[in-house]
């Protein structure tokens, strides 16, 4: 495993503001990283120690503990094997939440912040934080590493992680589950080839009655052959009748929405109708009115011109009337 690049924020005292390491454009050798008490020389290759296990090495307190800052994170690309990764953990002090990711070279995320995926594909390509401790990556007091271990730790060390132990004794758990499952399918194919021997013995007796009953059982099954393919091709049938059936459902639910549309507007029509025969019949009683106003006009008329020449002939005979006593006069 080689680290890449080193991003933090917020851990510990010595790093309250963001900072960035850059370990490929230091080149290849021996990197020394000097500084005074305090400094943050621990913290900075704990951190990545801390990028993959969530912890800092040799520390019992969480690392929430150390957080210095509202939004604290992690950020470390690193290599196994020519292959490039990415850890970034997401802390939340307040809440003591975390949240860790794996990315690979691609930036595809390959967890889900979860802990156990997260824990699961880090053990996957880096190992377990024993091993790791045990390499040149060490906690300051050296606690976990090879050296420092005793006889039969190195040894536990050495043939879990190196030769894979646990790599052999989940392969041979899978070999057991396999051996049983083998195990079982011969019980079972040893039952069946024991019930095939005694229909084969039953049977010996009268051959020709086997043969008419796998006859039978032969023309059954043509039979059902034929018929799973008549339902199949009525079934086929059926589907592009429903097929063609859907547009015009569609096309009768248009003719249905014209229909009412049209049967909407000869409502309106008749109503309107109604409206304009009462308006006509009021048209035709003025009309009625109107003639009979000629008529009583007429009639009027009539008697004031009767009356006109009544009052002539009555002037007409007071005048002769006056002339007639003139001449008595």
């Amino acid at each position: 495993m080689r680290p890449s690049t080193l991003r933090l924020r917020g851990i510990s005292e010595a790093f309250p503001n963001e900072i960035s390491v850059d370990f490929d454009a230091l080149g290849p050798g021996l990197i020394a990283i000097v500084g005074e008490n305090g400094a943050g020389k621990s913290t900075l290759i704990g951190s990545i120690f801390a990028a993959l296990f969530r912890q800092l090495p040799g520390q019992k307190r969480s690392l929430y503990d150390f957080a210095t800052h509202p939004q604290p994170e992690i950020d470390l690309t690193f290599s196994v094997n020519g292959a490039r990764f990415r850890s970034l953990l997401k802390l939340d002090p307040k809440a003591r939440q975390m949240e860790s990711y794996l990315f690979n070279a691609d930036g595809v995320p390959l967890t889900n912040g979860k802990k156990e995926p997260f824990e699961e594909m880090v053990r996957k390509y880096v190992g377990t934080p024993e091993f790791f401790l045990s390499s040149i990556f060490s906690s300051q007091k050296r606690t976990g590493n090879f050296l420092s271990l005793d006889r039969s730790e190195r040894k536990e060390l050495f043939i879990r992680e190196l030769l894979g132990l646990d790599r052999l004794r989940l392969i041979a758990a899978a070999a057991r589950d396999k051996a049983e499952e083998a195990a079982k399918s011969t019980i079972d194919l040893e039952g069946q080839a024991k019930s095939l021997r005694e229909l084969v013995n039953a049977g010996a007796e009268d051959p020709a009655e086997v043969e008419a009953q796998l006859q039978d059982l032969s023309s059954r099954l043509e039979r059902l052959e034929a018929e799973r393919r008549a339902v199949q091709e009525r079934f086929l049938e059926f589907q592009s009748a429903d097929a063609n059936r859907k547009p015009l459902m569609a096309e009768v639910e248009t003719l249905r929405q014209r229909l009412r549309k049209v049967d909407d507007e000869i409502t309106e029509a008749k109503h309107q109708l109604a409206r304009d025969e009462s308006l006509l019949s009021g048209k035709k009683d003025l009309a009625d009115l109107t003639e009979r106003g000629d008529a009583l006009r007429t009639r009027i008329e009539e008697r004031e011109l009767s009356a006109e020449l009544r009052r002539s002939t009555v002037r007409s005979g007071v005048e002769s009337g006056f002339q007639t006593l003139g001449g008595l006069g």
